[in-house]
């Protein structure tokens, strides 16, 4: 399963163990300790992907090979595609922008979007320096 982070700083990408419905349960049982809102409800997010990225033919193919419906990529622009992912969204209310999307891809894709979200982030690490 992958979990997609959006944070005040940006976005992390993450494969974790587990049922989304463990990932719920958990979050829903430290909110009410916490006693804090917590809304979980079927959601979506994006992320744009650079086309010549080394692996963004890849993705196609593992996209179109896994037939999965909750994830499809559309071309944003020359450079980019934007790539939507449909999951369970948790977060303070529906309309937050900080929370989280836990989505079950299957294994080729979530190790894909894994390994070039990595690569990505340590390569943008880099550039910085």
């Amino acid at each position: 399963m992958l979990k997609f982070n959006y944070s005040d700083l940006g976005l992390n990408v993450e494969r974790i163990e587990g049922t989304v419905e463990e990932i719920v349960s958990r979050r829903m049982l430290l909110a009410m300790r916490v006693q804090e809102t917590l809304c979980a409800e079927p959601g979506g997010a994006s992320f744009l992907v650079a086309i010549d990225h080394l692996w963004f033919d890849d993705l196609l193919k593992a996209i179109d090979q896994s037939g999965c419906p909750d994830i499809q990529v559309c071309m944003a622009d020359a450079e980019f595609a934007e790539v939507s992912i449909g999951g369970t969204w948790i977060a303070s209310s529906p309309e937050s922008h900080e929370g989280i999307l836990v989505c079950v891809l299957g294994v080729v894709l979530e190790a894909l979007i894994d390994r070039m979200w990595s690569v990505d982030r340590v390569a943008n690490a880099e550039l910085k320096l």
